[in-house]
């Protein structure tokens, strides 16, 4: 096995976890393992926290890693440790949903693999209503691993349809929906003791439609009917007002972020998007009293493909990894840039976050595609500093979606004089180590 520079000195991973973590690799790849274990090769690296590494490799793939400085311990390279392991370093984010077996060890141990958290219903009010555990849950483990926050599910056409059912609320009960869902959403955030890095809340999402020939226009919901084409603003004011009286600093440890689909490359939604954001910006400006470029607004692109046809309006991921992928990841890296011009024109952030990554009818190796050209369009624009997955975990209550990072394991442990019990890992799929050699590249 070659050894990098310098690193003659290097104790190499025990063979259990070379079993573990290489062998695995190797099955997932469909490679034999023999020959992926002695193509392996060492690297060192510097993450942005100045923290030094030896990385285990095959090819542009990290397998292990071992932490200078620490102890010869290798450890999995995971998404969190190999994410800041570049100059563009991308926060991937993983979608936790209450729906799952959130108490299970195993599911809370592989969202931990990320440097972000992003509970996808756990924070609608109907959840926090009836369900706070587990939204309190989610939080507690954010705080007690230094993992950041998305607030998903916050404000969205779909989210008051589902509380008032069929009924159209009126003005004042929709006013009131605003004020009391912020009021229990930072009730639960108390719980993290500021613990968790960076907050970011969704103000408004997916306010858009699109058809499958591109055209779109605004999303109806009570939001919409009650305040037009402002009600990004009213959510936005009174979800900062709420944050500063909490003691938030916002645009430092909390953001607020505008999320849609169908935006990941230029189209008429993209611009569409564009034009409201900028628009949003000044009135949100004029309502706070605040400068312009002070408005702490971050752009979400959800990031969707389907493959299998029944979701014609995600057709953006399909015709990406239908284009030479260079090709694919210059539109991507464009785009974002012409995104964050609009919030962040002065170019000292990156206000772009990839929130969710999701596939339909997607083959392993089109999973693998499209996870590549994703985090490298976003770490090419320069503007972007996360990566969220959706589906990271194939789901009971979500079949409909591909899973994109690991498939459930299970397996019968039979221990003596005792009974049988079942235990659930999570094995990773293609997409897993794509994600990674992106990352890490």
């Amino acid at each position: 096995m070659p050894y990098a520079e310098g690193a003659d000195w290097l104790v190499s991973p025990e063979e259990e976890d070379m079993r573990v973590f290489v062998d695995t690799y190797a099955d997932v790849q469909g490679l034999d393992k023999q020959e992926v274990r002695s193509s392996l090769s060492y690297e060192e690296k510097r993450d942005v926290d100045g923290n030094d590494f030896t990385v285990l490799l095959h090819g542009d793939t990290p397998l292990m890693v071992l932490k200078q400085g620490e102890g010869e311990s290798w450890q999995e390279a995971i998404p969190r440790i190999v994410g800041r392991m570049n100059e563009k370093a991308l926060y991937p984010h993983m979608a936790v949903d209450g729906a799952e077996d959130y108490s299970n060890p195993a599911y809370l141990a592989t969202a931990q693999k990320f440097g972000g958290l992003t509970p996808s219903g756990s924070f609608l009010q109907q959840t926090l209503e009836n369900w706070p555990e587990v939204t309190k849950l989610f939080v507690k483990k954010a705080a007690e691993n230094g993992m950041n926050m998305r607030v998903y599910g916050s404000f969205f056409h779909g989210s008051l349809k589902e509380y008032f059912g069929d009924r159209n609320p009126s003005p004042e009960e929709v006013s009131s929906f605003i004020d009391r869902h912020i009021d229990n959403i930072f009730e639960v955030l108390d719980l993290a003791e500021g613990k968790i890095p960076l907050i970011e809340i969704l103000f408004a999402n997916e306010i858009a439609w699109r058809s499958p020939n591109g055209a779109s226009g605004w999303e109806d919901s009570p939001l919409y009917r009650t305040y037009g084409q402002n009600w990004p603003v009213e959510t936005f004011v009174r979800l900062y007002t709420k944050a500063v009286e909490k003691g938030y600093i916002p645009g430092n440890n909390i953001n607020f972020v505008l999320n849609d689909y169908g935006i990941e490359i230029d189209n008429g939604k993209a611009q569409m998007a564009r034009n409201n954001m900028a628009t949003i910006r000044a009135e949100v400006s004029r309502r706070l009293g605040i400068p312009v470029d002070e408005v702490p607004m971050v752009v979400g692109f959800q990031f969707g493909a389907d493959f299998g046809g029944e979701h014609d309006y995600l057709i953006n991921g399909r015709q990406l990894t239908q284009m030479q992928e260079d090709q694919a990841i210059e539109l991507v890296a464009n785009n974002v840039r012409k995104f964050a011009e609009v919030v962040d024109p002065n170019g000292s952030d990156r206000p772009v976050k990839g929130t969710e990554l999701v596939t339909y009818g997607a083959s392993e190796d089109e999973q693998a595609a499209y996870v590549r050209i994703a985090v490298k369009g976003l770490k090419r624009s320069g503007r972007a500093d996360s990566i969220g997955f959706w589906s990271a975990i194939r789901s009971p209550y979500k079949m409909n979606h591909d899973a994109s990072l690991f498939d459930v394991s299970k397996k019968i442990e039979k221990n003596p004089g005792t009974a049988s019990r079942e235990v659930i890992g999570y094995k990773p799929r293609k997409a897993y180590y794509a994600l990674n050699s992106a990352l890490y590249r």
